[in-house]
Formats: structure tokens, sequence, C-alpha cells
């Protein structure tokens, strides 16, 4: 939990308004209540660069690992408004940020929690991994997984309740830069161990030909792009997750930090190894755009943010950062902490925050004129003790006080009346014509005007469009606002008197989804803020429609695998569809259209007659009043075949090779996996060509066969399809072992006048001959009989000073086995 060093809670601010530079930060209220919610319940996180929580324009949460410590920064007031102590005890935690939501993770306990974008209340933890092996919250397209990459686990969860709505088998374990959620809330994945693409819609897809184990998932405008970097390509990924045009990335620097533009088909990407930044076009070939950030070798680059048309690289070896108009590659350099520390950037707002992970600096970079700039760093506690600054105090009085009196200006200026509690419109004072004085009287000389005060922002009335907006679709939410350079907008849209469910902090409009389950009444609410203070327009009620608008649950295939030219069935589950709705099912085969549109009947399965062999995809759209709805179930055709050999035994008794011809009835080439006994050698794979042959060799090379005779499976030649399973052709190989020889315990004997006598013994019933070799001549032995075998005697006048021999074993088969002999028997 939260807590002081000495075991008691500890929040940095008192729960009241207070006033920072020139604007009152009333919210800071809400955030007492965010912290005294947090206080007292277990926060729970991972470690991964996400260790930060984002809440309401302008601010975000920062994390002090070594303290365990949260710091909320504020980018108006640039200050440290709030700290939150974190009970580490040695857990890799982290916060995540979902919208208005934020999630808690423990990588060590396996764990997750949610906290309540309105209430500010922290959720029970939900143990979704074993302990030690990590957890990681992805989110998107208003969809929240869970994943388990230890356990090659994910789980779709439900946002509120954090109850598991599918539970995915990964079949996979993704590595760093290896998962996204795109802007539709598909989940995609990488395996670092074997490579190939994962990424579930309604269905699982798992595609093994697709993605090396290197290589990373980047989202480029909330869409998918595969990026190898071994190869230095980028590919973007079409709706079935296959690979499109291939575009070029200049980098091949294993530890390359990248980032995807969010607001063009671009992808950035800095690497420490050349110090260099590269600005690459995503679907076709520009990679010429280089930037040299820092000398080769000499930086050590961090994740990578971006603001607008400007990309932020921090860099922990200088220990600043780096800011790379992306229009014209001109760079900025700003010095944030030591050289050598963990700096991380955040981008939230239209500010940049920056966040020393392994000291007490913070800070703020804020863009004017052009030119971003760094403020002056924030303590996000005392280095010396631990603990973290007290709140902040007031710097001037309440935005209903008394305004203080201006500075005297000299006695011939010509300055404006006082204001006295200006309204919102207010404009600036107007200085008197020359020549006269404020009182009346006549000027002794020209006089300058003096600088009107700053005035708080103009805010019109809030708009919607459409002008009667319907549940389940985005309503836009439109305003203006005057002397508002530099803003920040908070958005605000609850049911009724209920808490927001929806916020924004883009200048100009807000487009929320309306939820379907919380009534038809909205009230929306702004308040844009500048340094002279803050101006909230008028809230806005609006009173939606139910929607009409389609919704397929689920498309199912009958089957997942059908033989070509056979009946395929589908049936869908939807909701209710008043007379006059339309329905439609298309079916494409490896993506191209393959039938429809063609009409369907509610509540009815659809069957149509399938095709060639191809990857297959049935979907189903109903339309109503304009609105429509798609669903889609993917499945095979393939024709159920496998290989075939020449021969089902292969005779190696008299022959230390055999080809064997292997024959399919597959269609198109297939390429089949070859295994052989471990005593013989021959091609892991082989191709076999639609309508032909292949040939593959089989090698006695290698060690010695069991036995004598057939050996069942000594050649296996493999089919293997992911939905049919597998099919093989077999066969036995005939072989024998080479004979086994041995010598008795005396080599050789002195017969006397008869000569010397040589012995081998030979365990082997198919015996063609044993001969002894010795001075070049070559003795044909006799077989004696056990206990000696072979012998044969030897003139003694032949040996002359011979002290090394041979014996040589051959069998019927041609096989030969050897022995030597070297000690002196005379």
């Amino acid at each position: 939990m939260f807590s002081s060093r000495s075991g008691g809670p500890v929040a940095a601010f008192r729960g009241r308004p207070i006033v920072v530079g020139r604007r009152t930060i009333a919210w800071l209220s809400t955030f007492a209540v965010a912290t005294s919610a947090l206080v007292g319940t277990t926060l729970l996180g991972h470690g991964t660069p996400a260790e930060r929580l984002t809440l309401g324009a302008g601010s975000v949460w920062v994390v002090s690992p070594g303290e365990g410590l949260l710091t909320l920064l504020d980018g108006a007031s640039e200050e440290v408004v709030a700290s939150a102590r974190v009970r580490g005890a040695g857990h890799d935690l982290g916060v995540v940020q979902a919208g208005s939501d934020a999630y808690v993770t423990d990588s060590t306990d396996g764990a997750v929690a949610r906290i309540d974008g309105a209430t500010f209340e922290v959720s029970e933890p939900v143990p979704f991994a074993s302990a030690g092996g990590g957890v990681n919250v992805l989110s998107g397209g208003g969809e929240l997984y869970v994943l388990d990459p230890a356990g090659a686990r994910a789980r779709l969860v439900d946002p509120r309740a954090l109850e598991v709505r599918t539970d995915l088998s990964l079949a996979a374990t993704p590595g760093p830069g290896q998962a996204v959620v795109d802007e539709d809330g598909q989940l995609w994945l990488i395996d670092e161990e074997r490579g190939g693409l994962t990424w579930f819609d309604d269905h699982k897809h798992v595609l093994r030909d697709v993605a090396a184990p290197d290589d990373r998932l980047v989202l480029v405008q909330g869409r998918p792009v595969l990026v190898d970097t071994e190869r230095s390509v980028v590919q973007t990924l079409d709706a079935s997750g296959r690979p499109g045009a291939e575009s070029c990335l200049d980098v091949r620097d294993d530890d390359v930090r990248l980032l995807g533009s969010s607001t063009g088909a671009e992808l950035y990407a800095a690497q420490s190894a050349t110090g260099s930044f590269v600005t690459a076009a995503v679907g076709h070939d520009d990679c010429e755009r280089v930037v040299a950030l820092a000398e080769p070798g000499a930086a050590d680059f961090g994740e990578l943010v971006q603001s607008g048309p400007f990309v932020f690289v921090p860099d922990r070896a200088s220990g600043r950062a780096n800011v790379v108009d992306t229009r014209d590659g001109q760079v900025t350099q700003l010095d944030l902490v030591e050289p050598g520390h963990d700096v991380e950037l955040v981008a939230e707002g239209g500010f940049v925050f920056y966040n020393d992970r392994d000291g007490e600096r913070a800070g703020v970079l804020t863009l004017a004129d052009g030119q971003w700039t760094a403020s002056d760093a924030l303590q996000k506690y005392d280095p010396g003790t631990g603990e973290p600054p007290p709140a902040p105090t007031p710097s001037e009085p309440p935005a209903d006080a008394a305004a203080p009196p201006l500075e005297q200006p000299p006695a011939d200026a010509v300055v404006a009346p006082a204001p006295t509690s200006p309204p919102p419109a207010q404009r600036p004072a107007v200085a008197p014509a020359a020549g006269t004085r404020p009182n009346g009287g006549a000027a002794s000389a020209p006089a300058a005007s003096a600088t009107p005060p700053p005035v708080p922002p103009t805010v019109g009335p809030i708009t919607v469009s459409p002008a009667v907006p319907m549940l389940g679709e985005p309503a836009t939410f439109t305003a203006t606002a005057s002397q508002a350079d530099g803003a920040t907008w908070a958005w605000s849209i609850a049911a009724g008197v209920g808490a927001p469910f929806a916020t924004g902090a883009d200048a100009g409009s807000f487009a929320p989804t309306l939820p379907t389950d919380q009534g038809l009444a909205f009230v929306v609410t702004l308040t844009v803020t500048t340094a002279a203070g803050a101006q909230s327009a008028t809230p806005l009620t609006v009173t939606a429609t139910p929607s009409t608008a389609p919704v397929i649950s689920s498309v199912t295939s009958a089957e997942s695998v059908y033989y070509p030219y056979t009946i395929g069935t589908f049936t869908a589950v939807h909701s209710d569809v008043p007379p006059g709705g339309r329905f439609e099912w298309s079916i494409t085969r490896d993506g191209a259209p393959f039938e429809g549109p063609v009409a369907g009947t509610a509540g009815e399965p659809y069957a149509t007659s399938l095709g060639e062999p191809g990857l297959y995809r049935a979907t189903l759209t109903i339309t109503v009043d304009g609105r429509s709805a798609s669903s889609s179930a993917d499945f095979k055709v393939e024709y159920v075949c496998g290989p075939a050999l020449s021969s089902s035994v292969v005779d190696l008794r008299a022959e230390t090779s055999a080809v064997l011809t292997v024959t399919s009835d597959c269609v198109g080439t297939n390429v089949f996996e070859v295994a052989v006994a471990p005593w013989l050698s021959g091609p892991p794979s082989v191709t076999v060509p639609a309508g032909g042959s292949a040939t593959i060799t089989v090698v006695r090379s290698t060690g010695q066969p069991p036995s004598d005779g057939d050996h069942p499976d000594s050649v296996v030649v493999t089919y293997r399809s992911g939905s049919l399973g597998e099919m093989a052709a077999r066969a036995s190989v005939r072989a024998n072992r080479s004979p086994d020889m041995s010598f008795p315990t005396d080599i050789c004997r002195d017969m006397g006048d008869f000569g010397m006598a040589f012995f081998a013994r030979v365990s082997d019933d198919n015996i063609d001959s044993v001969t002894l070799s010795i001075n070049g001549a070559s003795y044909s032995m006799d077989l004696i009989g056990p206990p000696d075998g072979y012998r044969e005697v030897v003139d003694k006048t032949l040996l002359g000073s011979a002290t090394t021999w041979r014996i040589t074993a051959i069998d019927t088969n041609g096989l030969a086995s050897t022995l030597d002999g070297t000690s002196p028997c005379w």
C-alpha cells in the first residue's frame, strides 16, 4: 500500500483546491480523492516502460522504482502536485493507462488491478499469471487484453470487472516489441522462440510462414506493421495477416528503438550503434531521411515518443533528449538528467514530460514559438531522506479573491484603469488618448500604454453533431475559445448526474462513443485553462436515441476444414433485426472474392458449394436503417493427401546406399519431411512438384544397425497439415552388422618346427573369409572351432622381424571387420 517510511499513510497534498502559478487547480481535490483511494490498497504493477498513470489533460504519473514512489506532474503549472508511496517489497510494478481508467500490474505476483477513472477506487487484484512469470496489459479499440507471456496465454477481459471474456491460448511467447493491439481492438503478436504471426479477431489465426523470431510489430496510424531489422524491411499487414508491400528501413542494429507514427504513414527508428535517427515511409521505399544525433557507439537511446510533427529520442548515455522536427530534420538537444541515468519521456496533452528513473529529478518540456524548452527540474523526493515534497502552497489568492494591486507605474506613464471582477469575455483595457493624464490633466510628453493584465480564455457554447446522437455510435462535440493560445482543454461526458465515463483533451472537439447501457441523457462539460486562469463552457445536456445498428455476436463454420467441392454450412448469432433489415453472405478464397454477396435469411444457416483448396472466409453483413455490422469465420479447403515410396523395403546388406522415388496425390508442389535411422543418412526434406516425383538417397554411413535383418520405419517421409494432421510413408531397411572379432589371450603361439600360429575369434554365422596379412603376404585362416576360432600357421623364416599384423573377416554380404596385432611372439 502507499505508506510513509514509518508505516503510516501519506499523501503529498491536502484535499482542497490550491492555486499554482496563475491558475486555480480546483481538480486537485479530485486527485486528493484519487490518492486517498489508493492509500490502503495494495498497488500492483509490472516493469515495462509504461510505468506511469496518465490522468487528465496535461498531467501524468511517473515512477521512481528505487524509492517505490509515484509522482503526479502537471504540465501547465510545471509542478509536482501529488505523491504516493508504493509498497515495493521487491515487486516488479507498473501502471498502464487505458482511456479514463488505469490498470496496475504486478509481474512478481502475476496480478492486475483496476483504478476507476471516475471514482479512483482500486479493485482487488486478479491473478492472471504465475508468480514471477510477468504480466502485460494491452489496450486498443475499446478492448483490454492481459498477457501471460511465460504461460503462452492471453485473456480478453471486461475492462471494468476484469472478468475473463475469452481465454486465448497463444501457442507463442511474445518478446519485447512483439505484441500490439490495433485500433479495432485486435491482438497481434510474434513468437520470439519459433517465429510466426498470431492474431485474434473473432477467431484465432496462426501464420507460421509470417514473421521471423526477431521481427517486431509497431502501430502506424493504429494499424499493425511488421518490421524485419535483419533484412531492413517494413511490411504492412492486410486484414488476413498477410504481409503486403515491402519498404526499406535502413537499420541493422538489434538494439534499434522503433516508433510508428500516429499522424502519417511513417516509421521512426533510432539506433545507438550509429547514433542516427531514421524516418522511413510505410508502403513505399523512402528511407533516405537520416539525422545524426550522437557519435557512433556513444549513445544509449531509450523509448521514443511523438508530439505532433516532433519525435523525442531520450539518450541515457548523455542524459539529454533529442527533439527531431520530422518536417525538416532540425534537431534540438535538451540536457535533462545526469549522464548515465535512465531518462524516460511521456507525451500527454501537448506536453512532453521527462522522468529520471534513477534519481529524484523530473520536469516538463513545452513548445512555444516553434521551440521546445525544458522547465526547471522538479524534485520528486529528497535524495537524502527519500521523502516526497510537501504539497504546493498557493502562489496567489483564489480566483474569486480581489486581484493584487499592480506595480506602481512611472509618473509619466499612461495606464489603464485597474480591472474589477472582469467578466469572462473581458477585453484588454484601452489607454487614454495621448496628451491627457488619467485624471484629465494635460500630459507633458507622449507616453506608452501599460501592458494589460492577462485575461482568462473566453469559451463559446458546446454543439453536438448529429443533433440527435445515437447510442453505440460516436457523437462529436465542438466548441471555440478565444485567448486560448497554449491552453489545455478538459472535456468530460457523464450519463445524467453520474460520474464521467469518458474524457478528452483535444482542442476544439471531443468525439466519445455513447454507451448503450447508461440511459439516454448525457451531460457534456468543458474547461479551458491557460496561465491566466480557467473558463468553463455552459454544460450541454443531450438526449440520444436508441441504436438501430445490428449486432453480430458470432459467425461459425460447421467444419474448420472441408474437402474440395463439398458443401460448407455457416450459422450466425445476432441481435433481433426489424423487418426491412438486409442479410448478405459473401465468401473469399485466399483474399479474393469467391461468392456473393448473396441474400440470406435471419436465423437460418447459409450453405454453399466450395471450390479448389485455399484459405476461405465467410462473412455475414446485416444492414438496418443504413447501419451495418459484419462478422466472419475462417476455414480451409484442402485435399486429404500424402506421400508414397517406390519400395517398402530397402536392402543395404551388400550395398552402402539406395535410391527411393517419392510421389504424392497432393495438389500443387509440396515439401515433405524426411527422417532416417541414426545409422543412416539422408536429406531432411524432399520437394515433389505437382504431377511429378522426386528421389531421395539413403546411405548406410554411421555406426552399426541394432541387429541383422529388417528394421521397420528406418525411412519415414511425412506430410504435415495444420488442420488435417500428418500422413507418412514408411520403409524398412534390411541390413546386417559387420563381423564381431576379437583376439584370444595368446594371439600367437610358437609351434616349434611347424612355425608360428596366429589365432582370431569371429562372431558371425555368414563368414566368407578370414585372412592374415603380414610382411606384405596374405594367408587364409582356417576355422578350427571354439575356443580359438580361426588359426593360421606361418613359417618362421617368412616372419623376419615383423611385429605387426592384420586379420580381416568378410561376411557373405561383403561387410568387413579388421583387427590389428602389435605384440611379438618370438
